[in-house]
């Protein structure tokens, strides 16, 4: 089990069994997402010095020049700190729906009320006021009149008004009425799509994430995340082509943030090296906060009935901080992430020293 940690002095990562025999709870560890703001060797020193213990990349956003360069920048400031093998995980893109290119115009402006248009099977446009593309070309199958879609993550709300299948070569519609907007919220491109109450299917391994895995080997992952996992057999895709790759050391990571990975939850993590509570989408998927502080407390009992360290993610920020890491300590989880150390606009260093004060 500890070979699954870095030493980090400051929040006693190392965990010893003698630690554990004397019935402390080991110590939460943080990782940091790595992007722009944090993608630099000055931001990762400092964020290694104010308490992160290991990293991850998002491999939706990166290529393999940039995903090679970061990995041996947190490599390197790991090291001057004294971080010996970090964990250093990337995640796969998996299979999530997501709308076409980014408005002509920038992002735009919906209202409760008016009518839009979700098309499907057919190629790929820019997102308009009046609707937008999306990349599942089975999506009509899974909705109906009534049935909610849900756009960023909550911030945009569907109603469907009516299905129309594909025909004639043209692409499907699913007609929809915007039900709600959050405060600021605008459609952009890349949106992700989800579908209130069901989960649309996906290959095994869809054919990004087999392309993307190469990129993740080739920087030096120790850990691959397994994004939207919905099976047992996505977790055996990935092991087998880590295999195929001469990489059968880099552990597994299932990402839990699908309805079908709740159902299947047991069978998924004893396939896992660790298995990661994916909140943002997990939240998403099963609608309430009540449900997801339930599924959560399902997921951190199985694993350790299981004996697997588990990681919750994301949040720990803003004026819910202490609330949201108070509740995550009573899990027990062997790490909590930040997701926002890799989205511009935020500081870092900052959100980790806030985390690490937390978590002291």
């Amino acid at each position: 089990m500890t070979r699954l940690l870095c030493a980090l002095p400051a929040l006693a990562l190392a965990l010893s069994p003698h630690a554990e025999a004397r019935g402390r709870a080991p110590a939460i560890g943080i990782i940091a997402s790595i992007g722009n703001p944090s993608a630099s060797p000055a931001a990762l020193r400092a964020m290694c010095e104010a308490g992160v213990s290991a990293f991850r990349y998002n491999l939706a956003h990166k290529n393999k020049r940039v995903a090679i360069a970061e990995c041996a920048m947190a490599r390197e400031a790991a090291s001057a700190h004294g971080l010996r093998q970090p964990m250093q995980l990337f995640d796969l893109p998996g299979g999530k729906i997501r709308t076409g290119l980014p408005p002509a115009g920038g992002a735009v402006e919906l209202s409760v009320g008016q009518d839009f248009v979700l098309s499907y099977g057919g190629r790929a446009a820019a997102s308009t006021r009046e609707g937008a593309t999306v990349d599942h070309a089975r999506l009509g199958e899974y909705t109906r009149p009534g049935t909610k879609i849900i756009l960023h993550q909550g911030k945009l709300e569907l109603e469907v008004t009516g299905v129309e299948p594909p025909a004639g070569g043209a692409p499907g519609k699913v007609r929809t009425r915007v039900t709600r907007v959050a405060p600021g919220a605008k459609l952009q491109g890349h949106a992700t799509v989800n579908v209130v109450g069901e989960d649309p299917a996906f290959p095994t391994m869809t054919a990004q994430d087999r392309r993307k895995l190469t990129i993740a080997v080739a920087a030096g992952a120790t850990h691959i995340g397994v994004s939207m996992v919905q099976t047992p057999k996505q977790m055996l895709a990935v092991r087998r082509a880590l295999d195929r790759l001469g990489a059968r050391e880099v552990k597994l990571v299932s990402k839990i943030e699908t309805l079908s990975a709740m159902r299947n939850l047991e069978a998924i993590a004893r396939l896992s090296d660790i298995v990661m509570i994916a909140r943002g989408d997990l939240k998403t998927a099963l609608v309430t906060p009540e449900a997801l502080h339930r599924a959560e407390r399902e997921i951190a009992s199985i694993c350790k009935r299981l004996g697997k360290p588990f990681i919750d993610a994301t949040g720990f920020e803003g004026g819910d901080a202490a609330q949201e890491v108070a509740g995550a300590r009573k899990l027990g989880p062997r790490y909590l992430m930040l997701k926002n150390t890799a989205v511009a606009g935020h500081d870092p260093v900052q959100l980790v020293r806030n985390l690490h004060d937390l978590l002291r």
